[in-house]
């Protein structure tokens, strides 16, 4: 990707949402942030992906991330240099049969 931008996804988890036993939702949130941005990325023609394999340490110190936020995921964000073939997607309906028409498949 030419001239591509890195975005980052940190959560306090502290703040964020706990279940009654206690399970923290502050992962749960950055992945669903990180979907959102990824799809509305792909409907623009852009091109990103999910990169978690960083080290915390050195991302911590290198974009002054605070020691309440834990880095959690990168995006690079750009335009791919080359454009990917056109998907051959099935309808939903070969996919996932609806159990009301009565088709078994």
């Amino acid at each position: 990707m030419g001239g591509a931008h890195s975005h980052r996804a940190c959560t306090v988890p502290s703040e964020a949402w706990t279940r009654s036993d206690g399970k923290n939702y502050s992962d749960v949130d950055v992945a669903i942030a990180i979907d959102h941005l990824t799809l509305a990325a792909a409907s623009l023609g852009l091109g990103t992906h999910w990169v978690a394999a960083f080290d915390t340490g050195a991302a911590r110190e290198v974009l002054g991330i605070p020691g309440d936020a834990e880095p959690v995921a990168f995006t690079p964000l750009g335009y791919p240099a080359d454009r990917p073939q056109e998907k051959q997607r099935k309808e939903v309906s070969e996919l996932v049969p609806l159990a009301s028409t009565g088709d078994s498949r």
